[in-house]
């Protein structure tokens, strides 16, 4: 019966952008492509303006419409679901089962992004987690058992944030599977399993 509903609810809420997030257009704020001096600062989780991060006008027009998009989804999503959904994503896996295609955050990091005036204030707050759905997906899609604290651990060297070990690893226990990969990138999106939520609340 719990299975039902999650799928009904799923059918209502959508995809997942956990399990199939859509990498184009403006679905998220390219932060790979961000200028190099302004990535420590906005890493430590100091406020800091899209205008800082991109420097060149049509990176910057570009982050902007996304900034948009996001900021609307995150008023929509917190007003009609209560749901916090804007992270950094760190690390996007992706891989093919069964004619569908996936797209998975490794890591996430709660953000808080608000309009200043003509520009957007991002600020990350609290700590790098493993996506819960990847740990999920790994197991019943490859039968791969991901230690999800230890994955997030490999990411802090001494205080200082350090992906690469997190992709490197991750590389690593899915080398056998032809269409997996990760791709090392840094994406500020609405992360969120909406419809899991809502079969949740119908049958907790």
């Amino acid at each position: 019966e719990r299975g039902r509903l999650r799928e009904e609810a799923g059918q209502l809420g959508g995809f997942s952008t956990l399990l199939q997030y859509r990498d184009e257009g403006d679905a998220g704020i390219d932060v790979t492509k961000a200028h190099p001096g302004s990535l420590p600062t906005f890493i430590t989780g100091r406020s800091t303006l899209l205008s800082n991060l991109f420097r060149d006008e049509v990176a910057l027009r570009t982050a902007r419409l996304a900034a948009e998009r996001i900021a609307a989804k995150d008023v929509e999503l917190r007003t009609t679901r209560g749901l916090d959904t804007v992270n950094l994503a760190v690390g996007l896996a992706a891989w093919r089962l069964g004619g569908v295609n996936y797209t998975a955050p490794v890591l996430l990091r709660p953000l808080v992004i608000r309009r200043h005036h003509a520009d957007f204030d991002l600020t990350l707050r609290g700590s790098f987690t493993i996506n819960p759905e990847l740990v999920q997906a790994a197991r019943t899609h490859f039968g791969i058992d991901i230690d999800g604290r230890a994955l997030a651990a490999l990411a802090d060297n001494d205080g200082v944030f350090q992906p690469q070990p997190v992709i490197d690893h991750l590389r690593a226990l899915t080398a056998h599977i032809d269409t997996f990969t990760v791709l090392p990138r840094l994406v500020v999106s609405t992360f969120a399993d909406a419809a899991a939520l809502a079969a949740y609340q119908l049958h907790p």
